[in-house]
């Protein structure tokens, strides 16, 4: 059962005094920053919502004491992607639908709408009830049609379990495992019968999960007329499913001739028959995003 109060939370427009104390102590390196940080979240001194300006028409609220965000910090969060996304979608005539599979509480989604007016409607999927309330009030905050479900997305209609890692055990870490009993509902994207769309835009971050939600939407993508996917490449979860993210991007070739790049490292050209990571050990990251996008009509 959703916290209502959770739904309709008491927002202000401005963060705390003690809140911008402690991120400019953090930011210039003070020493006790980060203590003061988890003081004030333990005392209850930030116990209600914040407001974000991302733009002129885009706005979002953080619930800071369990999301202690600034805005330095959401606009570099994921921002080689939503780049490489908006960039491809402004460069477009068409508006797209977009589909964020594993949407936490509606950051992406907001902070690609900062960036480009071609998002028509969007719907989200966030199985973890601790942010699913967050992402049906954030997704009512944005200048388009969004819808929040609180669903996971695989190929597969059924119940399902979510399950934790070894390797981490945080909420952003967590998987869904088919069970009978499950208290989880699990959907395909083909379920939802929006085929023939204009545009397509299908955000995948499960954790594990990106090649049986793609398996889930092979219908919509293979009707769109335009479609872009974005999915996240991370080394443990593929280790921990025996899926290399060269397998996701075969997966997707059998469906559309597609372009694709690592959006954290544009320039490098991946050889699909060899292991991903092994291509990206030079660079200094781990975890990546991979943007596929359809080949110009010409170049089919």
């Amino acid at each position: 059962m959703l916290d209502n109060s959770k739904l309709q939370p008491v927002v202000e427009q401005t963060p705390p005094v003690t809140f911008m104390l402690t991120k400019w102590l953090q930011n210039i390196g003070v020493r006790g920053g980060h203590r003061l940080e988890q003081m004030c979240i333990e005392s209850d001194m930030w116990n209600s919502y914040s407001r974000f300006e991302l733009s002129e028409k885009v706005f979002i609220d953080i619930p800071l004491w369990k999301r202690p965000y600034d805005k330095a910090f959401m606009l570099n969060y994921e921002s080689m992607p939503i780049a490489a996304v908006s960039d491809a979608m402004n460069s477009c005539d068409e508006q797209f639908l977009m589909f964020d599979c594993g949407a936490d509480i509606g950051m992406f989604t907001a902070l690609l709408a900062a960036q480009t007016d071609r998002i028509s409607e969007a719907i989200g999927f966030e199985p973890n009830k601790e942010s699913f309330g967050d992402l049906w009030h954030n997704y009512s905050l944005l200048p388009f049609k969004a819808f929040a479900m609180d669903k996971a997305v695989s190929n597969f209609y059924g119940n399902a379990d979510l399950a934790f890692p070894d390797f981490d055990g945080h909420d952003h870490a967590a998987f869904i495992t088919p069970s009978d009993h499950g208290d989880i509902k699990a959907v395909t994207v083909d379920s939802f019968n929006l085929f023939n769309l204009p545009g397509l835009f299908l955000k995948i971050d499960v954790e594990g999960e990106e090649l049986n939600v793609i398996r889930g939407a092979r219908k919509t993508i293979e009707t769109a007329q335009n479609a872009l996917i974005l999915f996240e490449a991370h080394p443990k979860q593929s280790d921990r499913v025996a899926v290399d993210p060269c397998d996701i991007i075969k997966e997707l070739l059998t469906i559309h001739p597609f372009d694709y790049q690592i959006t954290e490292a544009p320039d490098t050209q991946l050889d699909l028959d060899k292991p991903f990571f092994s291509q990206t050990e030079k660079i200094d990251r781990r975890v990546f995003n991979i943007l596929l996008s359809f080949k110009p009509q010409g170049e089919r």
